[in-house]
């Protein structure tokens, strides 16, 4: 069998201004999302990955919430290898937004890969200096750095 190919965040960016766009602001996008966000928060992580695989796949122009989130349900199910290549595409895609470069940490020290986690680490709690006051923080559920 065959691995299923990951969704990768959409390569459109949000619309200008409030960094979320008329899609994620949907009802139908914000409940998958949040329901992709509480199983991952019940330590429900494989039914969170299939809720948030199905909506990154079903708004796949604007799916990057849902991708990021998606990484963090692999992470927990130390399929780091995979959360990691999320992670990265994140980083590319919203290099300012501090959970893309904190997940990416964690799973980088988790393989092992130490030195690019020190520096991504560093690099996440400089950009969370910056954005404490812009109410930008990282989900609770993830462990710290």
């Amino acid at each position: 069998m065959s691995k299923r190919e990951l969704p990768k965040p959409a390569s459109t960016p949000f619309e200008k201004g409030s960094g979320y766009s008329s899609k994620t602001t949907s009802g139908e996008f914000l409940r998958g999302y949040g329901r992709g966000s509480s199983l991952i928060k019940e330590g429900k992580y494989k039914e969170a990955e299939k809720v948030l695989i199905e909506i990154a796949e079903k708004f796949k122009d604007d799916n990057f919430l849902a991708v990021l989130t998606l990484a963090d349900a692999l992470y927990f199910q130390e399929r780091y290898d995979e959360a990691e290549e999320l992670y990265r595409a994140c980083v590319e895609h919203m290099p300012v937004l501090t959970h893309c470069h904190h997940g990416l940490a964690l799973a980088l020290r988790k393989n092992g890969k130490l030195e690019e986690a020190k520096k991504t680490a560093k690099l996440a709690k400089e950009i969370s200096e910056i954005s404490v006051g812009l109410g930008i923080e990282i989900p609770d559920y993830l462990p710290p750095l």
